[in-house]
């Protein structure tokens, strides 16, 4: 490149570096940076709204999912119980939607409300509290059951409904052991 040609690029980089828009931001910015998210922390006294709002949504997005992992395994009189029953439960089945995979979560919930009742039971801590909190989750889940498989009954075919009985049944059979105790 001679020295001509080079002053020339000179030139124009200094121009590009100095002119400003209409905003007043310089010419050589006006490209978006695929590292705009770190943008943000680096002028975080002049964004701190949207920095603040960033932390929070990532916080919040870490501790909900630790507190959903660690209610996965609660038990009735644990203090995450609630959270599983109210909250992770309700929601989880709210995106299986409607038909088979409804039902199927359903009975899914029987199975785990009765393996809770033998949880309880053989470590010696399921009273008449505990046994009425989950003989109503038990009618709660079997209702929406029947629900789910009426509909996958009329809406798909008998062959599935009878598909999906059958996975209750099993999940039932799990009560018609002798050592366990009645509900």
């Amino acid at each position: 490149m001679t020295s001509g040609e080079r002053e020339i690029l000179r030139d124009k980089l200094a121009r590009i570096t100095t002119e400003k828009d209409a905003a007043g931001t310089p010419a050589a910015s006006q490209f978006e940076s695929p590292y705009r998210f770190y943008r943000l922390w680096d002028n975080a006294e002049r964004n701190w709204p949207a920095a603040v709002s960033a932390l929070i949504i990532i916080l919040l997005a870490l501790g909900g999912g630790g507190v959903a992992l660690a209610a996965q395994r609660a038990l009735p009189g644990d203090r995450l119980y609630a959270v599983k029953v109210s909250v992770i439960e309700p929601v989880t089945g709210a995106f299986r939607g409607t038909g088979e995979a409804l039902a199927v979560w359903q009975a899914s919930l029987v199975s785990t409300r009765l393996s809770e009742v033998e949880t309880l039971a053989s470590e010696g801590k399921l009273n008449d509290e505990k046994r009425t909190r989950i003989e109503g989750l038990l009618d709660k889940h079997t209702a929406a059951f029947s629900q789910a498989r009426g509909h996958v009954e009329k809406n798909e075919s008998p062959e599935k409904a009878r598909d999906v009985s059958e996975t209750l049944k099993a999940s039932m059979a799990i009560i018609e052991r002798p050592e366990d105790p009645p509900l």
